[in-house]
C-alpha cells in the first residue's frame, strides 16, 4: 500500500455551488505504514500541494449517496451497467437520466451492489477538486469507509446525523433529528439479517444514540464509545479499497474523463494528422523524385569517373571508388611518390605563356604527370620543352608529336627533375 491522502468532503445540493462544500471540508495523510497526519481543514489548494505520489481518496456523505441491491442474471458486466438503472427505476424518485449508477460486487442470488447518486452533486464535487488541481483515485460513499465486521453495525453518530454501515458494502445515513427511530425501524426490519451487535461510535456532544434502549427492544448487544479522534481518521483507519464502491465509474472514470478533456482539441488534432499525412505523402514524393533523379544522373557521374581515371575497367559504386581513388592520391603524395598539385604549379605558367596553346587532357600517375595538347608546330613544342626544363626544374619527355589540321598534337611526360622518366 502506497501513502495515501483522505478528503472527506461535506454535503451539498445539487446547483448551491462549490463554496458550499468549503465549512466540511477535511484532509489528512497516511502513511504505507497505516500513521495519520492530524486532521486538517484548510483550504483544498494545501491539500493539492500534499497529493503528489499519493493515492487520492475522497469521501462524500453518506446520505447523498443510495446503497442498495439489485438482483442482475447476466455475467456481462456491461450489459449489467446498462441493466441496473432500469432495475431500480420504479425505487427511485427520481429520473435515471439524473442519476448515476456504480457497480459493486456480487453477492447471494445474483444481487449486485450498487451505489446511487445525484449527477449534479458529482459534477459539483468533480468541479471543486478539479479547481484546486485534483484528479482522485477513488470516490466512495463515507459509509463504506466506518470499520465493518460480520453480525455487526457500525454506526458513526455525528451533528449532523449518522451514517450506519450493515455490511461490506451496504449502509444507509440517518438525520440527526429521527436518529434513534429510525436506527431502531431498520434493525426491526432487517429480519434474519439484523445484526447481533449494534457498535455505536458517538461523535456528537448532544445527546448520545440510546443504545441501551436499542438493545433491550431489538434483543441485540448494543456498545457505545465516545470519539476518541476526528471521525475522518476512524473513516480513513477503516477504509479498505476491496470493499468500497468508487463512483468514478462509467462516464466518470479515469479514461472518460481525459477523454472529455481531449474531445475538445479533436478538430485540432485531426487537421494536425491531416497535416502530417499531407506532408508524409509530400516527402515520400520527393523521396521518389529524387531516385528517379539519381538514376539519370548516373550515366553522367559515371563518365565522369571515368574521364578522370581513364585506367578504371569495372564501375561498381562511382562515388565509392571515387573516395577511394582520391585517398591513394593523398596516400601517395604524403609518401613523396609524387606531388600532383606541385607538378600542376610547375607547369601552369608555362603552358600559360605559351600562344595558341590548348590542353586536351591531364592525368596523373605514380608521380608523373601526363599532359595531351594541341600546339601551333613543333618548334613552339620545343620551346615549351625548353621553358618547363630551365624555367621549373621538371624532367620533360615528348612522347609523341603528330601534325593534324595545321597543328600538332603532342603527348608530354613531366617528373620532377631527378626522378628517371620512362622511356
Amino acid at each position: 500500500m502506497r501513502d495515501r491522502l483522505f478528503i472527506r468532503l461535506g454535503s451539498v445540493q445539487p446547483g448551491t455551488g462549490q463554496e458550499a462544500l468549503a465549512p466540511e471540508l477535511s484532509w489528512l495523510r497516511m502513511s504505507a505504514a497505516g500513521v495519520v497526519s492530524d486532521v486538517q481543514r484548510r483550504p483544498l489548494s494545501d491539500a493539492a500541494a500534499m497529493a503528489a505520489g499519493r493515492q487520492l481518496i475522497v469521501l462524500v456523505p453518506g446520505s447523498d449517496v443510495l446503497l442498495t441491491q439489485v438482483a442482475v442474471p447476466s455475467q456481462n458486466r456491461q450489459r449489467i451497467a446498462r441493466a441496473i438503472p432500469f432495475a431500480l427505476e420504479e425505487r427511485l424518485g427520481t429520473e435515471i437520466e439524473q442519476l448515476h449508477f456504480a457497480l459493486g460486487a456480487r453477492g447471494q442470488d445474483n444481487q449486485i451492489a450498487t451505489a446511487v447518486v445525484d449527477r449534479a452533486r458529482m459534477n459539483t464535487w468533480l468541479e471543486y477538486l478539479r479547481a484546486a488541481g485534483l484528479q482522485p483515485d477513488i470516490l466512495s460513499a463515507e459509509t463504506l469507509a466506518l470499520p465493518t465486521r460480520p453480525g455487526s453495525w457500525f454506526v458513526l453518530n455525528e451533528t449532523g446525523g449518522a451514517t450506519v454501515r450493515t455490511g461490506l458494502q451496504s449502509g444507509f445515513a440517518i438525520d440527526s433529528e429521527n436518529v434513534d427511530a429510525l436506527l431502531a425501524m431498520a434493525v426491526a426490519e432487517a429480519g434474519d439479517a439484523k445484526p447481533a451487535q449494534l457498535h455505536i461510535i458517538d461523535c456528537t456532544p448532544v445527546a448520545p444514540v440510546l443504545a441501551e434502549t436499542l438493545a433491550g427492544n431489538a434483543d441485540l448487544e448494543a456498545l457505545r464509545e465516545a470519539c476518541k479522534e476526528d471521525a475522518l481518521v476512524l473513516l480513513a483507519r477503516g477504509f479498505d479499497e476491496k470493499n468500497a464502491i468508487n463512483l468514478l465509474q462509467g462516464d466518470y472514470s479515469r479514461r472518460e474523463q481525459i477523454g472529455k478533456l481531449w474531445r475538445p482539441w479533436r478538430p485540432a488534432i485531426a487537421l494536425l494528422l491531416a497535416w502530417l499525412i499531407l506532408q508524409g505523402g509530400m516527402a515520400v514524393a520527393e523521396v521518389g523524385r529524387l531516385s528517379r533523379q539519381a538514376q539519370e544522373l548516373q550515366p553522367q557521374i559515371e563518365q565522369i569517373f571515368r574521364n578522370t581515371f581513364p585506367g578504371t575497367r569495372k564501375i561498381v559504386n562511382a562515388r565509392v571508388q571515387m573516395e577511394r581513388n582520391l585517398e591513394a592520391l593523398r596516400a601517395a603524395q604524403g609518401q613523396g611518390g609524387g606531388d600532383f598539385l606541385k607538378l600542376l604549379e610547375n607547369t601552369g605558367a608555362a603552358l600559360k605563356a605559351t600562344p595558341d596553346l590548348q590542353l586536351r587532357s591531364v592525368s596523373y600517375k605514380e608521380g608523373e604527370l601526363n599532359l595531351e595538347i594541341d600546339i601551333t608546330d613543333l618548334q613552339a613544342l620545343d620551346q615549351l620543352k625548353q621553358r618547363l626544363t630551365s624555367a621549373s626544374g621538371l624532367d620533360i619527355k615528348i612522347q609523341s608529336a603528330t601534325s593534324r589540321d595545321g597543328k600538332v598534337q603532342s603527348r608530354l611526360q613531366i617528373r620532377p627533375k631527378g626522378t628517371r622518366v620512362n622511356s
